[in-house]
């Protein structure tokens, strides 16, 4: 099999950039919608409830449209970034052809019958969720009941791209942990892990970022107890999905490291013998003692993971404040309209 084909993954190809797919697919779904009002609802009851506001199913739904446009959007653009790392450690990971092909396969999305038993798998568990949601929760009518159809419609849709989403990102994790255990590590040239920190924080950043926004669905849900049970799994898959490719290349870099510090300590408690022996020429040790304890003391600091911890507390306070904005902005709207009613 020719480099170019091993370097090619099969997904799908989509004409536009990720963000265009994801805003199409969020005004297809708010047209759609709109539509539906204005065909069987009056438009009075379309955007106020009884109370005169905006009514929480509709808020809910929109919450979702823009669910389902981050997933597509975040599905798209992680097939440019896997597909540049991929062809990145072509020329650092020494692999047979046959591992490569298998790698390359496994990058790509699920298609065909997988394809369709994952998303099955995701609508009936969002039909699941919602039937769980309406049992747990005090479901009160606002406004068109069209929202409750609409709810029905894209909450299982909106499952469906997230169990696609979550299959791709821990197959594409789990051939990205295997490759890091081929790879060519030094210590101090960091080059060859980049791309598994990239991908690790990159997948750990669509499930952050699509927790964040899920989170906004407890405010309008009548079951916000649940809504907060699916973000703490999706947060934990985020978790993992940050770990999970850098387990092979931190097992090289472990090893590497201790090779070092094991040559280090022999040549160190070498030149300590020969200072404490008044028979022997002590200037070469003298020389060298130094050297190797500064050298010592650099390898010990090095760390065996391809992403350092103040790149993953900035990483996490930057999500942080996104979310703590989003909630924070959506939780005052709240108490003012309470506060005026």
């Amino acid at each position: 099999m020719a480099q170019g084909e091993l370097l090619s993954i099969p997904t799908m190809r989509a004409r536009g950039g990720p963000l265009a797919w994801g805003l199409a697919i969020v005004l297809a779904l708010t047209g759609l919608y709109l539509l539906s009002g204005l065909v069987f609802a009056d438009p009075g009851a379309l955007f106020r409830d009884e109370n005169g506001a905006l009514p929480r199913p509709l808020r809910f739904n929109a919450v979702l449209i823009l669910l389902i446009g981050f997933e597509i959007a975040a599905l798209l653009f992680d097939n440019r970034a896997t597909t540049r790392d991929f062809a990145e450690l072509k020329s650092r990971v020494e692999a047979p052809e046959e591992r490569w092909t298998a790698w390359r396969d496994g990058l790509a999305r699920p298609h065909g019958w997988s394809a369709f038993a994952v998303l099955l798998g995701g609508v009936l568990f969002g039909v699941g969720i919602n039937e769980l949601g309406a049992a747990l929760g005090d479901v009160r009518p606002g406004g068109w009941r069209g929202h409750r159809v609409w709810i029905q419609l894209l909450d299982p849709l909106q499952f469906a791209c997230l169990a696609l989403m979550g299959v791709t990102s821990l197959r594409r994790a789990r051939v990205f942990g295997q490759m890091g255990s081929y790879v060519r590590v030094k210590l101090l040239e960091r080059d060859a892990v980049k791309p598994f920190a990239r991908t690790g924080l990159r997948s750990a950043a669509y499930w952050l970022v699509g927790s964040s926004l899920a989170s906004l669905l407890a405010l309008d849900s009548s079951a916000p107890t649940l809504v907060f049970a699916v973000v703490a799994v999706t947060l934990s898959l985020g978790l993992f999905a940050l770990l999970l490719p850098s387990l092979g290349v931190h097992r090289r870099l472990r090893e590497a490291k201790t090779r070092e510090l094991t040559w280090l300590r022999r040549e160190l408690e070498e030149a300590r013998h020969v200072l404490a022996d008044p028979t022997r020429d002590r200037g070469d040790a003298a020389t060298r003692m130094p050297a190797l304890l500064a050298y010592e003391s650099r390898v010990e600091h090095i760390s065996v993971w391809p992403f350092d911890v103040p790149t993953l507390v900035r990483f996490g306070l930057f999500l942080l404040l996104g979310l703590g904005s989003w909630l924070g902005g959506a939780l005052v709207e709240r108490l003012v309209d309470a506060a005026l009613r």
